[in-house]
């Protein structure tokens, strides 16, 4: 089965693999509570299902940059594809900017995703260094004019250095709600 959103295919069809299976089910015994949070069981499954198949179940609007962040197939071929054919369209600023958020600052948290992947990922989306004029490097929904990185570089610069610190230092990353920092460094 493909995973459908809104009428979107997708080739999905690794999700039925069983080793893919027990390796997603690990992941999300890593993260099921985070997620249940403060969720009704409708809801829950719904996020649920969407993370094992990329199948949306149920009806509303979900945040897109949360939905990228739940695709089965989380890297750099399947975020294209998502991007490309997004579930919910149009995309609008506020589904832009909360995916521009989640390869900011979320993309090391991001589940299944190791950190080296997640600097790949980083680097690809803002490049090595900053440029107001870049242009986010993926296709989205076949609009024809680039969406510009609108992430101040301060912020830019703080994000990065947050995953190249995590890399180094993976056990001194310490979190709070929306802000995380790094200790032990010096």
């Amino acid at each position: 089965m493909n995973g459908k959103g809104k009428d979107k295919q997708y080739n999905l069809s690794f999700t039925k693999d069983p080793a893919w299976i027990k390796e997603r089910e690990n992941i999300w015994r890593q993260i099921e509570s985070q997620v249940a949070e403060g969720l009704s069981r409708k809801v829950y499954n719904r996020w649920k299902t969407f993370f094992f198949t990329g199948e949306l179940i149920g009806k509303g609007r979900l945040n897109q940059g949360d939905l990228l962040e739940f695709y089965p197939k989380f890297d750099l071929e399947g975020i294209r594809e998502f991007l490309a054919d997004p579930p919910f369209q149009p995309l609008t600023q506020r589904d832009y900017e909360s995916i521009l958020f989640l390869f900011a600052i979320r993309i090391h948290d991001a589940p299944g995703v190791t950190l080296e992947q997640a600097l790949l990922l980083f680097k690809f989306v803002f490049g090595n260094s900053y440029d107001s004029e870049r242009c986010f490097p993926f296709d989205i929904a076949g609009e024809s004019e680039c969406r510009k990185i609108t992430l101040h570089a301060n912020y830019q610069f703080e994000c990065g250095t947050t995953v190249f610190l995590d890399i180094q230092y993976p056990k001194k990353m310490c979190c709070t709600g929306s802000s995380c920092w790094t200790t032990g460094f010096h």
